[in-house]
């Protein structure tokens, strides 16, 4: 959860499409600043969605690795709070609610295999 003082400042991410989609999405619908660093391997149709959505994209870094490490600088310069897209509690939190959407809609589900991703 961020405090007022972090969401008028804004928030940074380095992504490579999904998380980044995310966080420009609700940066609009919320009116917090984001910006988010994606790698030049990045497919051009999230980096398009991304500014459509009015978030500060940067393509930065040959891969995710190099994207993060330029955010974090952007973070100490910037005064921005890094939200990490796999790594972070608030995160872990929000996705975990799927678990419990499935069981109120399929509540004689078996097993559910999820895909995810994260660097």
């Amino acid at each position: 959860k961020l405090s007022s003082e972090e969401a008028e400042s804004g928030v940074i991410a380095a992504s490579a499409g999904n998380h980044a989609l995310a966080l420009a999405y609700h940066g609009k619908e919320l009116g917090i600043p984001v910006t988010v660093v994606m790698p030049k391997v990045a497919p051009l149709s999230k980096v398009d969605k991304c500014r459509k959505f009015g978030s500060n994209t940067i393509i930065e870094g040959a891969h995710i690795g190099e994207s993060q490490v330029f955010a974090e600088e952007m973070v100490k310069n910037n005064n921005l709070t890094y939200i990490n897209g796999y790594d972070d509690p608030s995160i872990i939190a929000g996705a975990g609610t799927i678990g419990i959407e499935l069981v109120d809609d399929v509540p004689e589900v078996d097993v559910v295999v999820v895909p995810i991703g994260g660097a």
